[in-house]
């Protein structure tokens, strides 16, 4: 692996490591938090109480360039020089072991800052630590007087400092509150124990300044002048025509200064063109950085990381035990001891079970970049995650192009080209077309790896296949999770959701579905939206979007708006738009033309159409024409149509041909076996209702009785016309037993009055002589002419 970094002539980005005038020059974020310190140390003399300050943040925040800024203004402020001298000990601090070293390292270097001080108290440690901790201090104290000076401390990882002088805290603590000669700036990656349990020596004693992630701007701020001040135009490039991936960078890196460096510097160092290998070497230069911050955690915490990282969303905990095997307590203690230390994000929900994830989300990608083999799905997620971060939409188009001419090629490791094939396949923008024909050419790769073909996500033709199967059997919850797994935003997820929620008469989801499809360009979304509105009677929007599908140039539009004004009652339209429709060779207006023809009660014109659509082939229309000589009582032409239509396996002509034959009281037994022959495709109430009365026609009365209750009962259309057709079939007893039953008796009175009496004196019962007289006189019309139609239809069937 590949550990240095390309050349870049910046110095840790906040130029920690500079001398001279460029900490200053190279000092642009962090001003705030600066000026803060800078304006405590100008105002405050140190006589008394003295504030304290810790500077808390991440690795790479820029603690460390602070305090050198701190330093270096101190030193070069005449009226600050005179009073203070900064002490700036180095990073690590590895010899300071005890409080003793501190002062040591201290006087060392006040020594080399030409303080007239006494060192030779350093070599005459006697084995007392306290008396020689005291000793020291008083050399500097006496210095420090001597010179009319006092000290600016500046510490960084100063928790490892108190971690290490732990014994010696509270001696620490007693100097500086009995002495006024030090101000102590430190710097930390986490809140240890030592600033925030109360029993602890330095509780409540600093005020902490949190380096938070820079903001967009401040990341601005500071790559144009370090464009400017280092002659980089490529950043300067950067910078103005890319603000999407500047803001990428940000994210990615939390806004962490040294992280920046690594992304900088491949930016304009970039040698790979192939995004696969780009991100390899992107991932080998930021790996000293990430390995140290990976194996300077506990192993406890390391198994936590590694498994958020693995998930990438922001996790609860109960999702954490279940993967680390980690108890629930225990884990939560680790959580927040991470999230104090500026690794973890914690994310507060309306309730207890908080969230959590890494902060810095080019660390997870790290983390998942460089675990597992190549065919591990969690790679191709870092790099379709990498991908979508680190390019906009246009660039991976233009990516997927010149990956689909390397398939042609064959050019390149297999199962490299096959990864960034899998990276491709997932992103969300690239098309639904592009993607299928990328995962074609990946599985004719050669010497492709078993393991990596397989593991080749499914085709979108594919998926929606599935959906289409499982929309057919209205297993609708299974289609819309298999279509919430199409990563594509081409518009095809939200149709097919769209699909799926029509299919339920969910209006609602679908017009959300169908709007955002539409937003992302799809014209066959805007005539989905005029479908959607006007089932809801939202005849404006629906007109609306049915005519911008038409602007647009789709053509299926036309017979949408004769549809919508057709229901609206507004037949010249509705014909104009029907014939435009047949105009662009939609010849599923003919029908609807002779529907709406039809309805007018031109019959001739109806007719005609009905006619050219048959020609037309579409076989559909076979049943409305035999409808529409039934109408004209054109029995022939009629059963002639059914017929044809039954021959093209239409079910519904099945019922009709049968009603036919009723109607016409032709064919009783072909008319029972049609309406059983329905029955076994498609139950519904219409097939219950003609069962009944074709079954009574021929003479069957087997479970008639329940028959006639359960259809009564199941709150089914047509009872009346059920009662009527069981006393045009002799029924009376039957009929009588509805009426007095007490369950559905009453209400059948109530609801069918007239019928009710009709039943009555067609009974001729005994005692109910007086039932004409007993009837209420504005139904008398009306059971006359009911008892009247019942023994003209009894004629009909049963005198022949």
């Amino acid at each position: 692996m590949n550990n240095n970094i390309p050349p870049l002539n910046i110095n840790f980005f906040q130029s920690a490591n500079s001398e001279g005038s460029h900490i200053a020059d190279d000092f642009v974020i962090r001003i705030e938090e600066y000026e803060t310190i800078m304006g405590e140390i100008r105002r405050d003399p140190m006589q008394g109480s003295v504030q304290h300050y810790l500077l808390l943040g991440r690795r790479g925040s820029g603690k460390s360039t602070l305090l050198k800024r701190i330093e270096y203004e101190i030193n070069n402020d005449p009226a600050l020089s005179k009073k203070l001298i900064p002490v700036n000990l180095a990073e690590e601090q590895a010899n300071i072991y005890r409080l003793m070293d501190l002062w040591e390292e201290t006087i060392k270097e006040l020594k080399h800052s030409d303080i007239d001080i006494d060192d030779s108290i350093i070599n005459n440690f006697t084995g007392n630590t306290n008396e020689y901790n005291r000793q020291l201090y008083a050399a500097i104290n006496d210095a420090m007087e001597k010179a009319g000076r006092k000290i600016v401390l500046l510490l960084d990882n100063i928790d490892r400092i108190f971690e290490n002088i732990r014994e010696d805290a509270a001696l620490l603590r007693e100097v500086l509150l009995n002495y006024d000669h030090i101000r102590i700036v430190g710097g930390s990656t986490r809140m240890s124990e030592h600033f925030w349990q109360y029993d602890a020596p330095f509780y409540n004693f600093f005020r902490i300044i949190k380096l938070e992630a820079l903001s967009n701007e401040e990341v601005r701020t500071l790559l144009m002048h370090w464009a400017k001040a280092y002659n980089l135009p490529a950043i300067e490039d950067f910078v103005q025509t890319k603000p999407g991936q500047l803001e990428t960078i940000r994210i990615l890196t939390d806004g962490l200064p040294r992280t920046l460096k690594f992304f900088i510097s491949t930016i304009i160092n970039r040698t790979q063109k192939d995004s696969y290998q780009y991100l390899k070497q992107i991932m080998d230069y930021v790996t000293p950085l990430y390995q140290e911050r990976l194996n300077n955690l506990p192993a406890a915490h390391r198994k936590i990381v590694l498994n958020l990282a693995f998930i990438w969303e922001a996790a609860a905990v109960k999702q954490l035990v279940e993967v680390c095997k980690i108890e629930s307590k225990l884990l939560s203690a680790h959580l927040k001891q991470l999230y104090q230390n500026g690794l973890l994000d914690k994310i507060e929900t309306s309730k207890k079970n908080h969230l959590y994830r890494i902060s810095e989300r080019f660390f997870n990608l790290w983390l998942i970049f460089t675990q597992g083999s190549p065919s591990d799905k969690r790679k191709q997620k870092c790099l379709t995650i990498f991908l979508e971060s680190w390019y906009n939409g246009d660039e991976i188009k233009e990516m997927t192009m010149q990956h689909l001419v390397l398939l042609n090629e064959e050019v390149g490791n297999a199962d490299d080209v096959a990864l960034f094939s899998k990276a491709l396949a997932h992103s969300k923008y690239i098309s639904s077309a592009e993607r299928d024909l990328i995962i074609d050419k990946t599985l004719r790769l050669e010497n492709l790896a078993k393991s990596l073909k397989e593991s080749l996500p499914s085709k979108v033709a594919q998926i929606v296949d599935e959906i289409i199967k499982l929309i057919i059997v209205k297993k609708w919850k299974e289609a819309e999770k298999l279509a919430k797994s199409i990563e594509q935003e081409d518009a095809i997820k939200e149709i097919i959701l769209g699909h799926i929620y029509m299919g339920q008469q969910n209006y609602r989801k679908a017009e959300k579905c169908y709007l955002l499809a539409f937003e992302q360009g799809s014209n066959e979304a805007a005539i989905n939206l005029g479908v959607v509105y006007k089932n809801q009677e939202k005849y404006n929007l629906a007109e609306k979007y049915s005519l911008i599908a038409f602007e647009k140039g789709n053509n299926k539009a036309l017979l949408n708006l004769g549809i919508l004004y057709e229901k609206q009652g507004k037949f010249d339209l509705a014909e104009k738009y029907y014939l435009l429709a047949i105009e662009k060779n939609d010849n599923k207006a003919f029908n609807n033309l002779g529907l709406l023809y039809e309805r007018q009660g031109k019959f001739d014109l109806a007719e005609k159409n009905y006619l050219l659509a048959i020609k037309k082939n579409d076989t559909k229309i076979l049943r409305n024409l035999g409808a529409l000589y039934e109408k004209q009582r054109k029995f022939d032409l009629a059963e002639k149509y059914y017929l044809l239509s039954i021959e093209q396996d239409d079910i519904y002509s099945f019922i009709r041909l049968s009603g036919l034959y009723y109607t016409f009281g032709k064919n009783r037994k072909k008319a029972l076996e049609l309406i059983l022959r329905y029955k076994d495709k498609n139950k519904d109430q219409f097939s219950d209702f003609f069962e009944i009365v074709i079954k009574l026609w021929n003479g069957i009365f087997e479970e008639l009785q329940k028959l006639v209750f359960d259809y009564l009962l199941n709150d089914s259309d047509h009872k009346e016309i059920l009662i009527q057709q069981l006393l045009v079939h002799h029924q009376l007893q039957l009929v009588n037993n509805l009426f007095t039953d007490k369950t559905i008796g009453e209400k059948l009175q109530q609801e069918f009055s007239p019928l009710y009496y009709a039943t009555q004196l067609l009974s001729g019962k005994k005692g109910d002589e007086n039932i004409a007289l007993k009837m209420p006189p504005e139904i008398t019309e009306t059971v006359d002419s009911l008892i009247k139609h019942i023994k003209e239809r009894q004629d009909f069937y049963y005198k022949k």
